[in-house]
């Protein structure tokens, strides 16, 4: 589970930054408005967004179009670079000021230090809406697989514009549409709250995404290692009492260990995936997890005979022992006071763990495993993290 700080909330548009290269650029939407000179308009930027810019250089072809060629915004502080771009044009004159953006290369490691910036462009205030495209975008030294995949063959189009009430600015919208059958994400600032809310939402269109993009966006979702994935929707909202939101999908290539903050070594896909979080707090969740092949501790396994009335033989494993299974599958409800869990439909012997010669280890459970219960076992079993995701379970009904 996810631990939502202030710190998150400057990062609350982390996917929309590993596909928006387009921080500096969107300044010129104001072009009127900046100094002649290449150096003094570069460093109208660098102030706006806190990140450095450089440029070979920036003219005026023709007019009412600006032009920049080899672009390149790094880490103020580390001078890592962030983004660099080949070419691009801002055409000024159009009743939506257009940006086009070509050769872009984005650095996958900065990609957080990306979204604080972003986060700027969308607490300040730009006058109508500027429109962006970009084409041949790739990642800085190939990227992860799934990143990689994301951007391959597409052409991007975007558009930050305000929302406005009698005269005033109310928001900002920022949209980023990868075409056809593409992933589509939309960021919302609401000014009309105190403190202003920001909402993202996200649909992959059936695409996997790098699974910690969306830890880094706020969602209280598990954290499944650096090669999982995700493909589905998740809404997010980030206010004063912390996270809210919903997802819709699947997790893929999700190291149970790291994600579920106990000693339970295998690698699994969640599938049919439906949770609900308010106020940084699970309220609701359910799906199913399959596993082909993995290991537990005695103990850990000693722990899931709570949940049955009879003997289970995986149970009977020493303490100091380790439990090897070949295949487990579960669909899990976890809410209010308790989380149930059930083999998945069809699953042979109607077994949630079977062993390498098709024993079952653990079968259907009698019991529920009561939230106090489950906090308690990653709590001994997970140290800190685990403490701290027992805190994001659901709240216990006072009686």
């Amino acid at each position: 589970m996810h631990q939502s700080t202030q710190r998150r909330t400057c990062r609350v548009v982390f996917l929309v930054g590993c596909i928006l290269p387009t921080l500096a650029v969107v300044a010129w939407a104001t072009y009127e408005r900046l100094p002649t000179t290449a150096a003094a308009r570069l460093g109208v930027v660098e102030r706006m967004l806190g990140i450095r810019v450089a440029a070979a250089s920036v003219d005026t072809p023709i007019p009412g179009v600006v032009r920049c060629r080899d672009l390149q915004l790094a880490n103020v502080e580390t001078g890592e670079v962030v983004l660099t771009a080949a070419l691009a044009h801002l055409h000024t004159e159009e009743p939506t000021p257009r940006v086009q953006l070509s050769g872009v290369t984005v650095a996958e490691s900065q990609l957080t230090h990306l979204a604080t910036s972003l986060h700027r462009t969308l607490e300040v205030d730009w006058p109508g809406s500027v429109s962006i495209e970009l084409a041949n975008v790739s990642w800085k030294d190939g990227g992860r697989s799934a990143a990689s995949k994301l951007l391959a063959g597409r052409s991007l189009a975007i558009t930050l514009e305000s929302t406005e009430q009698s005269g005033a600015i109310t928001g900002r919208r920022c949209t980023i549409d990868a075409g056809d059958n593409g992933p589509r994400v939309e960021v919302l600032r609401n000014r009309q709250m105190t403190p202003p809310t920001t909402r993202v939402e996200l649909d992959t269109a059936g695409q996997p995404v790098p699974a910690d993009w969306l830890v880094e966006l706020g969602a209280l979702v598990i954290d499944g290692g650096e090669v999982a994935t995700f493909a589905g929707r998740v809404e997010v909202v980030h206010a004063a009492d912390g996270t809210s939101g919903m997802l819709d999908g699947e997790f893929e290539n999700v190291a149970l260990a790291e994600a579920l903050n106990v000693p339970l070594n295998a690698v699994a896909s969640f599938q049919n995936l439906k949770l609900h979080w308010q106020a940084g707090r699970m309220v609701s969740a359910e799906g199913d997890v399959v596993a082909e092949a993995g290991s537990m501790p005695g103990g850990l396994a000693q722990t899931l005979k709570h949940l049955y009335q009879t003997p289970q033989p995986g149970a009977h494993v020493a303490n100091e022992a380790t439990l090897q299974f070949a295949w487990m599958g579960v669909t899990f409800r976890l809410a209010d006071e308790s989380l149930t869990l059930l083999p998945l439909s069809g699953a042979e012997q109607n077994a949630c763990i079977l062993g390498s010669n098709l024993q079952v280890l653990f079968g259907c459970p009698d019991r529920l495993a009561p939230t106090p219960y489950i906090g308690t076992v990653l709590t001994h079993f997970g140290g800190d993290r685990g403490t701290q995701a027992a805190t994001r379970l659901p709240r216990t009904l006072q009686r």
